[in-house]
Formats: structure tokens, sequence, C-alpha cells
């Protein structure tokens, strides 16, 4: 449990530092996702991790999409893309780790 707590921090962190940081923040989360391909048992880690970034992709690009959308939001100080067809790049990271996770949980029973 320890393992997939620490991975699933690990990943928010991944999630959100390139968003924060940029190219920085990329470089950052590589030892992240480096951790979570070789830590022991083989799984647990990884389906953390893919859920902590998935998760944290989700929340801030559905809450830029809402903030856009919102009808109290005043029309002219909102002017961006429309993320809502991306909105299913984190859902799959998301599905991907819990899937990964469950897999791992079921082997190691």
């Amino acid at each position: 449990m320890g393992h997939w707590l620490l991975g699933l921090l690990g990943g928010g962190i991944a999630g959100i530092a390139p968003l924060v940081l940029g190219t920085v923040g990329v470089i950052l989360a590589i030892p992240v996702v480096a951790w979570a391909l070789v830590d022991r048992p083989r799984g647990v880690a990884l389906g953390s991790a893919l859920v902590g970034i998935g998760a944290t992709w989700f929340v801030v690009w559905a809450r830029a999409v809402q903030q856009c959308a919102s009808p109290g939001t005043p029309s002219d100080g909102c002017v961006a893309p429309d993320l809502t067809g991306l909105l299913a790049v984190p859902i799959v990271i998301l599905v991907a780790g819990g899937l990964i996770s469950f897999a791992t949980a079921m082997r190691l029973r």
C-alpha cells in the first residue's frame, strides 16, 4: 500500500510539474517515471503514478474548460481553445493506471 500511495503522490507531482514549470518540470518528472518503471513488485508504482498523472491532468483541463464555459463568466476575458476533446487523454491515462493497479493487486493476492 505504501508503494502505491508513494506512486500516486509522485504521479501527481509529475503531472503538475510540467504544467507549472514547463521543460524543467518535464525534467523533474523523469525520475518519478523511472522509479515507477523499476520499482518492485512490478505494476504497483507504475499504476498509481499513471493514476496520479491522469487525475492531475483531468482536473486541470476540466477546470480550464469549466472556467470558459461557465454561464457567470464574462466571455470577453476567456479566450481559449476548446479542450473538451483533449479530456480523453487524461481519462485514458487514468483508466490505464487503474487497470494496471487492479491487475497487479489480483496477481499479488
